[in-house]
Formats: structure tokens, sequence, C-alpha cells
């Protein structure tokens, strides 16, 4: 949970266009510290500064533990309907399922630009 608390962090400080120096002075703590939160370092993170550099970034820690917990669920809804659509192109007619994965591999390769 900590290296994902860290690459949110680092995705919204990034985001905002600031350097890990930026946001410690924000932040009132050393660049260090911010580049042990954003790399998920264990006995390294306290809650307090999170908190701080949560503030600094105008964001919440609520908010930073929503985004996390929402991307792994949207992971994993990923995967499940992959694994379902796979699941039922792997028992369609041979000819057809050749005809479907045709089409997807031309769909790939197509510009979109």
């Amino acid at each position: 949970m900590l290296k994902k608390i860290g690459k949110m962090i680092a995705r919204l400080r990034k985001e905002k266009d600031l350097s890990q120096a930026a946001l410690g002075k924000l932040a009132q703590c050393s660049q260090m510290t911010i580049q042990r939160i954003e790399s998920g370092s264990r006995g390294g993170v306290r809650l307090d500064y999170v908190l701080v550099i949560a503030e600094a970034l105008n964001t919440s820690l609520a908010d930073i533990l929503f985004e996390v917990n929402h991307e792994d669920v949207l992971t994993k809804k990923s995967q499940s309907r992959c694994e379902y659509l796979f699941d039922r192109i792997q028992r369609l007619n041979p000819n057809i399922r050749d005809w479907i994965c045709d089409f997807l591999e031309k769909l790939l390769d197509r510009s979109w630009i």
C-alpha cells in the first residue's frame, strides 16, 4: 500500500509540474522525505508527512487513498473482463475465432491519428 500511495503522490506532483524539492518546500519537509514517500520505503513514511504533502498538493489523504483503491478496482475489473472475453473466444468455432483475431490485429495496427 505504501508503494501505491507513493506512486499516487508522485503522479500528483508531476501533474502539478513540481520537483521533489519544490514539493518538499511547500510541505515543509525535506526532498529526501518526499523521495522516501514516493518510493514507498518502509520505516521512513509517517502519516503526518503524507497528510501535509497531500495538503501541499491541494488534495486530501482520503482522495489519494480513494484513487489508489479505485485504480485497483479498475485493474481487477479489466483483467476479469479480458479473461471472460478470452474464454468466450476460445469456445468459438475456429474459423470465427481466426476471423475475430485477424480483425483485432488489424484494429490494433491501425493508426488513429
